[in-house]
């Protein structure tokens, strides 16, 4: 719980400070996490040393500032347990796969984690994401190559086909902001395949975050609206 409360607030702070790249983002989130264990250890370990009818006298910057203490603390204890686990005491190799389930966990989910920093188109002129507005039906199934070929010379026109086949077809997710003129479309390919009484439908990405204009994008939706009367009108 702790440590996946810790990796959404790494998360969230990284795209407060829009942080763009998941990996960065990620490795940020990893850096961070490993300090963070490195001060609970510390902390676990001045709490052990402080506990009891004779807590020794030392102090949690003398050993939080002394990486090789830490390191000797975590040695000694190993070496005779800490706790009692249905009356047994770890130690030696069983205690140190325990501490190294616990840094896994620490380490690796907040760095999971941080993979969920968006990775949205990201407008500099007005400092704001890009969000998804609307998915537009355009047209019948092509293949990647015919896909990507026309969209990329932004030849929209050749991808509006009548839909004969609903089993494949091409959509476009719109992605804007009402504050910056940075729009992008994502083409994808769609299927969907019918396995006895369940329906399967799969969306691959064949063009991520084309940009368009404001003009291409009235005219995209001009007519993805006629192409969807006409197919109204037919039935």
């Amino acid at each position: 719980g702790a440590a996946f409360a810790f990796g959404l607030a790494i998360a969230m702070l990284l795209t407060k400070l829009k942080v763009r790249n998941t990996w960065v983002a990620a490795g940020i989130a990893f850096a961070v996490s490993l300090v963070f264990l490195y001060f609970a250890w510390s902390t676990w370990l001045f709490a052990l040393l402080r506990r009891g009818d004779e807590p020794a006298d030392v102090s949690w910057f003398a050993i939080t500032l002394q990486p090789w203490v830490v390191w000797d603390l975590m040695n000694k204890v190993n070496e005779v347990g800490a706790w009692n686990f249905k009356g047994s005491t770890p130690t030696g190799a069983v205690l140190w796969v325990l501490w190294a389930v616990e840094a896994l966990i620490l380490v690796g989910l907040p760095t999971f984690i941080g993979f969920a920093v968006p990775s949205n188109p990201f407008c500099e002129s007005t400092d704001s994401w890009l969000s998804e507005d609307k998915a537009l039906l355009i047209g019948a199934g092509k293949t990647d190559d015919e896909i990507k070929q026309k969209a990329e010379a932004s030849d929209y026109a050749g991808l509006f086909t009548p839909v004969e086949n609903p089993a494949h077809i091409i959509s476009l997710d719109i992605w804007s902001t009402q504050q910056s003129e940075l729009i992008t479309v994502v083409v994808k390919s769609i299927t969907t395949v019918v396995k006895g009484s369940k329906t399967e439908t799969n969306a691959r990405e064949v063009v991520s975050h084309l940009m368009i204009s404001r003009v291409q994008l009235e005219n995209l939706k001009t007519r993805a609206q006629q192409m969807k009367l006409a197919a109204t009108a037919e039935t």
